[in-house]
Parts: C-alpha cells; sequence; structure tokens
C-alpha cells in the first residue's frame, strides 16, 4: 500500500488486512510516499518523525 500514512491509523490498518485476506496474501508492505500530490509540503510530519511512528 502507498501513502503517506502521516500517522499511520486503524483504517490504514483495516484496509491492509481486508486486502490480505481478500487475495490469500501472506503480508501487505507499506510503502510510505514522501509528499503525496494532495497534500502540501507543511502538512507532512518530518521524515524522522514518521519513521518513529
Amino acid at each position: 500500500m502507498g501513502g503517506v500514512f502521516d500517522p499511520i491509523h486503524c483504517g490504514h490498518l483495516f484496509t491492509a488486512e481486508e486486502t490480505r485476506v481478500e487475495f490469500k496474501l501472506d503480508k501487505v508492505i507499506f510503502v510510505p510516499c514522501r509528499q503525496p500530490a494532495h497534500k502540501r509540503e507543511n502538512d507532512i510530519s518530518d521524515p524522522e518523525h514518521r519513521y518513529l511512528m
């Protein structure tokens, strides 16, 4: 799953689990993107802080 995940929340986890079950996947990998088109840069937490989340 790609996204900002700033912060990751239960909705992200629920969607990942539903996808994993529906498609019979072993795992789902979250791929945080640095700057999505729909968010301004000052709306995104510092990369180190996001990593620690």
